[in-house]
């Protein structure tokens, strides 16, 4: 199992639609770890864990976000692994 670390901005009507709590869901599920806050053009995500299931993490996110959402760039980068225990909302 291959583990890695990315920083995902998503840009578009990502706000006030539910987005991160369907982040949160989402990464969950698939056994990632890591956070979801808002930023002044969107919301950023530090997502941790296997590759194959950050990969499923993206696609999934991509094609099924919340009803009222509107995802209009993802953006992802590498970051070095932080070892985070759970996977949770920033509200800072």
């Amino acid at each position: 199992m291959s583990s890695g670390r990315r920083h995902i901005a998503v840009t578009g009507r990502v706000q006030g639609v539910g987005f991160r709590y369907h982040v949160v869901q989402l990464a969950r599920q698939l056994g990632l770890v890591g956070y979801v806050r808002n930023t002044p053009t969107g919301v950023a995500i530090e997502v941790e864990g296997d590759i194959q299931n950050m990969k499923s993490f993206l696609i999934s996110l991509e094609a099924r976000p919340p009803r009222q959402a509107s995802i209009q760039s993802f953006e992802v980068t590498s970051r070095p692994l932080r070892g985070d225990k759970d996977f949770y909302i920033d509200e800072t």
